[in-house]
């Protein structure tokens, strides 16, 4: 049942991705929107509200996707992305526990020892909603600060358990397919001609649901899981 759900969300996503693509050009032409394309490279960590649990860490990530600004005014924008962010955390347990992994064939269970730190690499499939404000345009620079939701599903998920020399493995049915949180970035826009111009920014996002599922038959640790996360953004806007 949890597989059927993200492969479900996730095909919804991708055809959203597919609509974007195939209408880019048409939009691009009008002068109150503008389509953008960024690669962003960001550190993640996990916190808990458990005394039981523990953040082990922080990881390094990738985010990349398209965003569409539309303008009500010279200074403000609504905006609407996609993206692909794959980015995780370190938890250990102070306590032994159960785990739950998968594969094609079957769902297994390992026990994690105390105090061994679980490392999840997690795909999320985001799609941004937010506002954008900015100053006019100064030489060839542009100041602006962005804030706003941040819906995703995840699209895929492996953990590790170094200590116990347990490599990646698929982890979906340890995390909740939806989450959602608010993100805010301010940066710079450096014009390069036209109406093209290169994007710099630094953001930070946080969750307001928890990241992973309470699994009662195997008597896990009842808590909240939520992602942090701070990037650097390198993009375009056309």
């Amino acid at each position: 049942m949890t597989n059927s759900l993200f492969k479900t969300a996730r095909s919804r996503f991708l055809i959203l991705a597919f609509i974007i693509a195939l209408i880019s050009p048409d939009l691009s032409a009008q002068k109150d929107l503008r389509i953008g394309l960024h690669a962003t490279p960001l550190v993640s960590w996990f916190k808990t509200d458990n005394n039981l649990m523990t953040n082990h860490g922080s990881m390094p990530g990738f985010n990349f996707g398209i965003s569409l600004s539309r303008y009500f005014d010279k200074n403000y924008a609504f905006k609407l992305g996609l993206e692909m962010e794959n980015a995780g955390g370190k938890l250990a347990y102070a306590n032994d526990s159960e785990f739950e992994f998968s594969n094609k064939e079957t769902t297994y269970k390992e026990t994690v020892l105390a105090n061994n730190a679980v490392t999840y690499n997690i795909q999320y499939v985001a799609l941004p909603i937010g506002l954008q404000l900015q100053t006019v345009q100064i030489g060839y620079i542009t100041l602006f600060a962005n804030l706003g939701i941040d819906p995703k599903v995840v699209a895929g998920a492996k953990a590790s358990i170094p200590a116990q020399n347990i490599g990646k493995q698929t982890a979906l049915s340890e995390l909740k397919v939806f989450n959602l949180g608010y993100f805010i970035k301010a940066g710079i826009e450096y014009g390069i001609g036209g109406e093209t111009s290169a994007v710099f920014s630094l953001g930070y996002k946080n969750n307001f649901l928890d990241v992973t599922r309470d699994i009662s038959d195997l008597n896990q640790i009842k808590d909240k899981i939520t992602q942090n996360i701070l990037s650097l953004q390198l993009g375009i806007n056309f």
